[in-house]
């Protein structure tokens, strides 16, 4: 029987990185590419990168939980910049919904 591991996003941060229920997630594990268009997907429709990815084994998790932290973290990067680069008598600063 496959084991399927979970990695769970809240708030652009990954929160979790754990076995999965194998009775019902043996079957939805997915490969890392296949993930990664999951994430791709969930940013494109909502904005952000939320959500349980499914993988097929602790290796594919980890990477892929550091790749999730690597997407927040340039997120972050590129609205520190646009910040600091405002003007000293700025009025108002409001982030587009999807800055990269």
């Amino acid at each position: 029987m496959r084991q399927a591991w979970a990695v769970t996003v809240r708030g652009n941060l990954v929160c979790g990185i754990e076995r999965a229920a194998a009775d019902a997630l043996s079957a939805n594990a997915a490969t890392p590419l296949e993930v990664g268009s999951a994430l791709a997907a969930n940013f494109a429709r909502n904005g952000c990168i939320d959500g349980s990815y499914l993988l097929t084994d602790r290796g594919s998790a980890r990477t892929f939980a550091m790749l999730c932290l690597t997407f927040s973290k340039a997120l972050v990067e590129r609205r520190l910049g646009v910040i600091e680069q405002l003007p000293a008598g700025f009025d108002r600063y409001v982030s587009d919904e999807q800055p990269l």
